[in-house]
């Protein structure tokens, strides 16, 4: 009889067990669908974001970079958070305000100490609005 006892509890434990881990499944799942139907409901990001060639190419071995202009389309002052994922997968990133209808401000290798190359992922996301993803050219 003892060992029925103990079969049942170690059995009640695995159940239990199992539950807990079919509750944690579906609280991320929900999370993940909550988090993906915010997102397409914020709107798009109020920034013109345009490049060109930097000049201060001949200082990093004659790599080809990219100093980046960016532009406020809004009536409001914007905190900017510019993140750059290299192809090696590591990343960087800055934060900087932009003056409601700023023009241009650039972000290059002087103001960063980033060559941002040709192949680099940027993602550009202010709080409030979608975050924009492009590959520099």
């Amino acid at each position: 009889m003892k060992k029925y006892g103990t079969l049942l509890v170690n059995l009640l434990t695995l159940l239990a067990f199992v539950i807990v881990v079919l509750a944690i499944v579906s609280a991320v799942k929900n999370a993940e669908t909550e988090k993906n139907e915010v997102t397409e409901e914020l709107p798009e990001l109020p920034v013109q974001i345009t490049r060109r060639n930097s000049i201060a190419t001949a200082f990093f071995e004659g790599k080809p970079s990219s100093v980046l202009r960016f532009t406020n389309l809004s009536d409001q002052h914007l905190s900017v958070t510019l993140m750059v994922i290299p192809k090696d997968g590591s990343n960087q990133s800055w934060i900087f305000d932009l003056l409601p209808h700023e023009q241009g401000k650039e972000i290059g290798v002087l103001e960063t100490g980033w060559a941002f190359e040709p192949g680099e992922t940027i993602k550009v996301s202010v709080p409030g609005y979608r975050t924009r993803t492009e590959t520099i050219p």
